[in-house]
């Protein structure tokens, strides 16, 4: 209502040609009045800083404000002092002016033109954002452009930047969209953050030769900027600094430079060439990311460290020659470097971060140097033409065995290569199946995972559509990670134990197989050497656990005769004995089991010949009496004899012995015998 007013008012005294003209003071010695839309300073002096436009006496006539005459003894323009003039097209500062405010000329969105007087020294923070300007020229007098200074001054065309300015601070000229044109003088030391970020219209920029530092997001979406040369003063190329200049052909970064920021180049689609000067130490974390036109990049020997995400993306580059001086290889570095064939490390790398190198499907074999002592999970993940992994003889850490990554003492399957096809069998020694080891192994067609494997981590197995069959032969079900067997399809066979069936069905998520987990073939079954420990007229037999066994049958022989046959069950407990007739030599310790080892069973038979050789086999049998293994194993006991008698099968097992008038007599049942074997009646 107020500025309603204010308007009113000028009109009405204009219309009947009064002189009065509307005033006040705008400074210690400074006036200011207001005719017909023009708003005049005079005096001698500074203006006043206002703390905000609301504060500025003629606010409530801002809009109707025309042209502003700023004459000769004026010595700054205050804060806020023209703030939101949004009828103002045009002004003229005057040589005495020194210094303009902080948000002077701010939203004046119809101001096209300003001339800046040649002893103005500074420009305050966002002393002409969001006003109309189409050309700037800032006069060499000027040495600090404030922050935001020209912010979407979406109208602007060209800048020529003054050879005493040495900062160009952040987001200058951000989103300046219209602006084609650039000249830095060469004071400027430092490219701010944001400085000329989203200036989408900028194809030429002049960077003065004093320039040490490109800060973050400097000329980030500059999206028709084709080319701009970096001084050879520039010591640092900041974060997200040439983001996004689609039309950025090539980069040549100077000796000066020591490190490339974060996102430097991230998706300059049109980057075909890009030379580095031998003092970068650093590329930073998607530095090249997704560069899809970069064919080829020579990383100097200056470079120790390759960050995450580095080339990610980089779908053109063929190959690439990590240097010896790289100690480490971020987390996916290469990633989806899909015409990527040929790769060589360096031998000083210590470390290849997770996904480094996965989705590059044309990578046919990578070397791994005996320097490198940690390989992140997935590191050649998804990569559908590499056959073999191979690892230095030397390396302290991981080995390979036939093309497969492992850790050194293969109790750990890193990595599988995806290009490998058909069935594989993991080594008896592996414990543990690392994260994402077959994750998108399209090509494996069957595995046999081994009974010492105890955990089974996330995305093992996720992503293998080309399995046909799965053989487990833990008696405990592994424990698995989320999504390790996520897109393995759940109608395909799962072998596993014949009496672990059940609990296979019952553990998650194996029980997702259901009806299809099946016990496994006696091929499939791992057969642990028999032992025998025999003393002069015993023997301690052992035999090993058999998946899906439910009974051992042991029989004992001398030469071709049977001496007596032993069953057990799948607990070790004795099923039953039999003596063949007429009855031999032998007989069983009273035990009602066997007793339990490491990798199997143990029992004890007596009343063996001394030094005589003796044959025993050991069949392990299904419930459905089909064989798992049969084995057998000869021994010999010892010279000296305790004593030997025959006995049928009904009688005793029991055996004592005794000492009577000095002589050894052996007790069975309700008999005696001498050592030789004769009754004693």
């Amino acid at each position: 209502m107020r500025n309603k007013i204010f308007t009113l008012l000028f009109a009405v005294l204009a219309s009947v040609g009064t002189m009065f003209a509307a005033g006040g003071t705008c400074g210690e010695n400074l006036t200011w009045d207001y005719t017909n839309g023009v708003l005049t300073i005079s005096g001698t002096g500074a203006m006043t800083d206002y703390s905000g436009v609301s504060d500025v006496p003629w606010y409530y006539g801002s809009e109707n404000i025309t042209s502003i005459v700023i004459n000769e003894g004026v010595t700054s323009i205050g804060n806020h002092a023209f703030d939101r003039c949004s009828g103002l097209t045009s002004v003229e500062i005057p040589n005495s002016v020194t210094s303009i405010g902080e948000w002077a000329f701010c939203t004046c969105t119809r101001l096209t033109s300003a001339t800046i007087g040649n002893n103005v020294t500074s420009i305050g923070e966002y002393a002409f954002a969001y006003s109309g300007l189409t050309s700037i020229e800032i006069p060499n007098s000027v040495t600090n452009i404030g922050r935001l200074a020209f912010i979407e001054c979406t109208d602007l065309l060209s800048v020529t930047i003054g050879n005493s300015v040495t900062s160009i601070e952040f987001r200058t000229f951000y989103n300046c969209s219209s602006l084609t044109s650039v000249t830095i003088g060469n004071s400027v030391t430092n490219i701010g953050e944001s400085a000329f970020s989203d200036c989408s219209s900028l194809t030429s920029v002049t960077i003065g030769s004093n320039v040490t530092s490109i800060g973050f997001g400097a000329f980030s979406r500059c999206t028709s900027l084709a080319a701009i040369d970096i001084p050879n003063n520039v010591t640092s190329i900041g974060q997200y600094a040439f983001r996004k200049c689609a039309k950025l052909t090539s980069i040549e970064i100077p000796e000066s430079v020591t490190s490339i920021g974060e996102a430097a180049f991230y998706e300059c689609t049109g980057l075909t060439s890009v030379t580095i000067g031998n003092r970068v130490n650093s590329i930073g974390e998607y530095a090249f990311c997704n560069c899809t036109s970069l064919a080829a990049i020579d990383i100097p020997n200056s470079v120790t460290s390759i960050g995450q995400y580095a080339f990610y993306g980089c779908s053109s580059m063929a190959s690439i020659s990590i240097p010896n001086s790289v100690t480490s290889i971020g987390e996916a570095a290469f990633y989806e470097c899909t015409g990527l064939t040929s790769v060589t490390i360096g031998n000083m790398v210590n470390s290849i971060g997770e996904w480094a190198f996965g989705k590059c499907p044309e990578l046919t074999s990578i070397e791994i140097p005996n320097s490198v002592t940690s390989i992140g999970w997935g590191a050649f993940e998804d990569c559908t033409s590499l056959t073999s992994i191979n690892v230095a003889d030397d390396n302290p850490n991981y080995c390979s065995v036939e093309g497969v990554l492992f850790n050194k003492d293969t109790t750990t399957l890193v990595e599988y290569p995806g290009g490998k096809q058909g069935a594989y069998s993991i080594p008896n020694k592996v414990s543990i199946i690392s994260e994402n080891a077959f994750s998108d192994c399209t090509y494996l067609t069957s595995v046999t995972i081994p009974s010492k494997v105890t955990q089974i981590v996330d995305d093992a197995f996720s992503g293998c559509t080309g399995l046909t069959s799965i053989t487990c032969l833990a008696t405990t079900p592994p424990v698995v990670g989320e999504r390790g067997f996520d897109e393995v399809n759940k109608s395909i066979p799962l072998y596993v134990p014949a009496n672990r069936v059940l609990v296979y069905k019952t553990t998650s998520p194996w029980s997702e197989w259901g009806d299809n987990i099946k016990p496994i073939q006696s091929a499939e079954v791992e057969v642990i050497d028999l032992n025998a420990n025999p003393t002069d007229n015993i023997v301690i037999i052992e035999w090993p656990k058999a998946d899906g066994a439910v009974v051992y049958a042991i029989e004992i022989k001398k030469t071709s005769d049977l001496i007596c046959t032993l069953e057990f069950n799948e607990f070790g407990q004795l099923l039953s004995i039999a003596f063949a007739a007429p009855a031999r030599n032998g007989s069983s310790h009273k035990q009602p089991a066997a007793i339990q080892t490491s990798t199997g069973w143990q029992y004890t038979i007596t009343g063996l010949d001394a030094n005589t050789e003796y044959t025993y086999t050991v069949t392990a049998k299904r419930s459905d009496n089909s064989v798992v293994y049969s084995k057998s194993i000869p021994f010999k006991t010892e010279q000296t004899a305790t004593g030997i008698d025959e006995i049928t099968n009904e009688q005793s097992p029991m055996t004592n012995k005794i000492i009577k008038d000095n002589q050894l007599l052996i007790l069975r049942g309700e008999k005696v015998y001498t050592a030789t074997g004769q009754e004693v009646k």
